[in-house]
């Protein structure tokens, strides 16, 4: 008798362990896409993209003749009212870009 007590028990707690593991499984949520966020700079009249002068800082990179894969970081600095944007690639190296074109 106290062996049938035994397995009821084993099996009860073998039927808690799944259904914990069941709500576990369910209960995961999905992970919240993030916001996309678009930067336009506008000045008299012209616009520019932050993703076209990220490309042009990397063409002007590799026109230099280094691989894109060697800029690490670059801090750029805009000045609309020169049409340029002045960057430092690499904390070393320094150039500039047309603004709009």
């Amino acid at each position: 008798m106290a062996n049938r007590r035994m397995n009821k028990k084993m099996a009860k707690r073998k039927e808690t362990e799944t259904e914990t593991k069941k709500a576990m499984v369910c209960e995961k949520e999905e992970p919240k896409k993030s916001a996309q966020m678009n930067v336009l700079l506008q000045y008299q009249g012209k616009e520019t993209r932050e993703e076209d002068l990220f490309e042009k800082v990397k063409k002007w990179w590799v026109d230099q003749g280094n691989t894109e894969e060697s800029l690490e970081n670059a801090d750029i600095y805009i000045k609309p009212e020169d049409g340029k944007a002045y960057f430092i690639i690499n904390k070393k190296t320094e150039g500039n870009v047309e603004l709009f074109s």
